[in-house]
């Protein structure tokens, strides 16, 4: 849980305030700490993540960023991203080979789907296991049942789109250059984001049932 600690309650208004690369090295701090635990099984440990949490989720399937965390040969034996943003992808999309679960919502208007369709693409080019839902009619935030709500202070980053390098620069196509991480995260903010014409919401329990279908089918079927 990324959020106590740091005494934040969001990261919709200031996306700053708890990064996906953050919440990356918390996972497999917990993952170094379950792996001695000896009620679970070190070769079973999965990822999920939602959103921003999605990203974190995803990215700890990407191969050259073992060498980023210094994590040795530590993998996640799954990964399952819940509307990740995928407005940022590796260059190199080769994966550890442990199997990638997207599910997508077709309305979704701050993490859209066509761009996580095409990463999922470009990791199955790498030989990855990589399986994907979309959910008709849904947007971001559809676990969550009940209307659909209007997020006007939401910074939306869904245009700011990168290539991640292998050495950890950023092109930028709409900059024509490459960029530092600190670089382009002030970059993107002063020329691609910006605030509201976002949704959230509108779930349905038939959605979420669903949704969890499908996720204990694609665990079932890889022996979890």
């Amino acid at each position: 849980d990324y959020f106590p600690p740091p005494r934040i309650s969001s990261t919709v208004s200031d996306k700053r305030a708890v990064s996906a690369w953050e919440m990356e090295n918390d996972a497999f701090a917990a993952l170094a700490l379950l792996r001695h635990d000896e009620r679970i099984d070190p070769a079973r440990i999965g990822i999920m993540g939602v959103s921003k949490g999605a990203i974190a989720a995803l990215s700890s399937a990407i191969e050259i960023r073992k060498q980023w965390r210094r994590t040795g040969e530590m993998v996640f034996a799954l990964h399952v991203g819940i509307v990740p943003g995928c407005t940022v992808q590796h260059r190199v999309a080769r994966t550890t080979g442990k199997p990638i679960l997207f599910l997508l919502a077709e309305k979704d208007d701050y993490t859209p789907a066509p761009l996580c369709l095409a990463y999922a693409e470009k990791m199955r080019a790498t030989g990855a296991d990589v399986t994907v839902k979309i959910y008709r009619g849904a947007h971001h935030g559809w676990e969550a049942l009940g209307r659909l709500n209007e997020l006007g202070r939401a910074e939306n980053y869904s245009h700011c789109r990168a290539v991640l390098e292998d050495d950890g620069r950023l092109y930028v196509p709409q900059a024509d250059r490459h960029m530092s991480q600190a670089e382009y995260a002030e970059w993107a903010r002063l020329h691609c984001m910006f605030l509201g014409r976002t949704h959230a919401g509108g779930g349905t329990a038939e959605l979420r049932r669903q949704a969890t279908d499908d996720l204990l089918q694609f665990l079932k079927a890889r022996g979890f």
